[in-house]
């Protein structure tokens, strides 16, 4: 069986091994135990074929629950891959429409960009520089009668503070959105999404 295997290649030949050792010898009653130093040979051991019957199926038993949870995983993390795909190929702000939603009212897309344009370059490390700090300045003058007019615009139903707190949110969440969208576009877009959906729905049937 082993030298017909041979023609199959080194993992035919090992799968081979391993029905001699498991199927062919456990019947008989012999244990092969594998040399466990570099230079040693295997031993060869008479024992009851029940009792080695038994521990080929643990054995087996074993790897193919180790294999189960291998596959699971492997699932997992595609599946969260397509996850992330299909949220990288669908528009951010229909994406961030819940977000949008407050108690009195809402904010609309124009609201985020006109946010995004407010806001103030990133503090670099160390002591604020002057120019950070007067951009900063530049920033909270602009964000005032914005967040003003948007509280007015709810009839007292909105704070300044709760419009500001969303806005500064969903334009986080709207950064992260915008990196998986391009992310999405440089893997291949619909494609590639098709294409790993098609992987996925393999690893599962």
């Amino acid at each position: 069986a082993i030298r017909a295997a041979a023609a199959g290649g080194h993992g035919a030949v090992l799968t081979a091994c391993d029905h001699v050792r498991d199927d062919a010898l456990t019947a008989i009653g012999v244990r092969l135990e594998d040399a466990t130093r570099e230079g040693q040979s295997s031993t060869w051991k008479l024992d009851d074929p029940e009792t080695l019957m038994k521990e080929v199926a643990a054995r087996r038993a074993e790897a193919e629950e180790r294999a189960k949870q291998a596959k699971a995983k492997a699932a997992a993390k595609l599946q969260q891959e397509v996850d992330k795909l299909t949220a990288g190929s669908a528009d951010p702000f229909e994406t961030l429409k819940p977000d949008l939603q407050l108690e009195g009212g809402a904010l609309s897309q124009a609201d985020v960009e006109a946010w995004v344009g407010m806001q103030p370059p990133p503090k670099a490390k160390g002591k604020p520089t002057p120019e950070w700090l007067e951009a900063s300045r530049a920033a909270t003058e602009k964000q005032a009668p914005f967040l003003k007019k948007l509280a007015d615009s709810s009839e007292g139903k909105l704070t300044e503070k709760a419009i500001s707190k969303r806005l500064d949110s969903v334009l986080k969440k709207k950064e992260a959105l915008d990196k998986q969208c391009e992310e999405y576009a440089s893997k291949g877009g619909a494609a590639y999404l098709a294409k790993k959906k098609e992987e996925l729905a393999a690893m599962l049937g």
